[in-house]
């Protein structure tokens, strides 16, 4: 005769509470959008350009190959127009959580969404 090994309800309990705690610490920890306020905007060789993720916005600046064009929409930042044969980063669409970035290798711009608050993504001991 088999019987099935079913836990016992105070390990279920626990295993129910230690899932929840780590939602809850993923949630605050390690969430994407917290802190995601301004976007960077780099054209090589230039100082680095900061603008606010609050205020939609579209702009060109003048890359290696000719002008792209950024927009910022709703707290997102996408490639609207380059000047790149390919389009890899127009492709890439909206951008939005801190950290995340879209580059134009052959016209040398990026666009990287940045946090103006300290945000850990790991803690090590």
């Amino acid at each position: 005769m088999h019987r099935s090994r079913l836990l016992p309800p105070a390990d279920i309990i626990v295993l129910l509470v230690a899932m929840s705690i780590l939602a809850g610490l993923y949630g605050t920890m390690w969430g994407g959008d917290q802190g995601a306020d301004i976007a960077i905007i780099q054209v090589a060789n230039r100082a680095p350009i900061e603008v606010p993720l609050a205020r939609d916005a579209r702009f060109t600046v003048d890359g290696h190959l000719g002008p792209a064009t950024i927009e910022i929409n709703k707290q997102r930042i996408r490639f609207a127009a380059s000047a790149c044969q390919q389009k890899i980063c127009i492709r890439s669409g909206w951008h939005r959580h801190a950290g995340d970035s879209a580059v134009c290798m052959p016209n040398r711009v990026s666009a990287q969404v940045a946090s103006t608050h300290r945000h850990y993504d790991a803690v090590s001991f």
